[in-house]
């Protein structure tokens, strides 16, 4: 019996890494803000972020939908913008003309309406890398290129997988709909 006791000491201190590993699936993300897309008259594209408390945003990485590259890639890339100073609050930049945003890969909107857009704000500081900390992230927003043309110029429209309807409103009703949610959440 005592053999056996001895042959499981070596357990006790591997017990605790097992019980971790166990918690693979553990997600502790948190979101720090909305995100939108609209277009103007001239069919001009504008990425709508709200972005809560001191968190900041100083990349805006656009992608195609999970079928829309070649055979054998996902999500092709449609470009990126930066800024040297990360901005807060409520921002909006128009992907025809992104000043003081810097388009650091050229820019290939897709126009078939099948086809579909993704843009993905990236924060500045994105929390702690280590187990069940918090990691911050701002969510993406995705819409065909017909269901974008599809509503009228200067209503800005959420993820087109997250609600019931597509469009938040005016950029007023986007703002108000940022400020709640920050609201609600911090």
């Amino acid at each position: 019996y005592e053999v056996k006791l001895m042959k499981l000491k070596w357990l006790a201190p591997i017990l605790p890494v097992l019980a971790l590993a166990g918690c693979g699936n553990y997600v502790n993300v948190e979101s720090q803000g909305k995100s939108g897309i609209s277009h103007d008259e001239d069919g001009n594209i504008s990425v709508h972020m709200y972005i809560c408390g001191d968190n900041a945003v100083d990349e805006l990485i656009l992608s195609g939908g999970f079928y829309d590259g070649p055979p054998g890639t996902n999500n092709p890339a449609l470009g990126m913008l930066k800024t040297s100073n990360p901005e807060s609050g409520y921002v909006v930049v128009n992907i025809a003309d992104p000043a003081p945003w810097e388009v650091v890969e050229p820019i290939n909107l897709p126009t078939e309406q099948g086809k579909y857009i993704i843009a993905n704000p990236r924060l500045v500081d994105k929390g702690w890398p280590i187990p069940f900390a918090k990691e911050k992230y701002m969510p993406s927003v995705s819409t065909s290129v017909g269901m974008l043309e599809g509503i009228d110029p200067g209503l800005v429209m959420r993820d087109m997988y997250t609600e019931s309807t597509h469009v938040f409103g005016t950029a007023e009703d986007f703002v108000e709909a940022g400020q709640q949610w920050c609201e609600d959440y911090f």
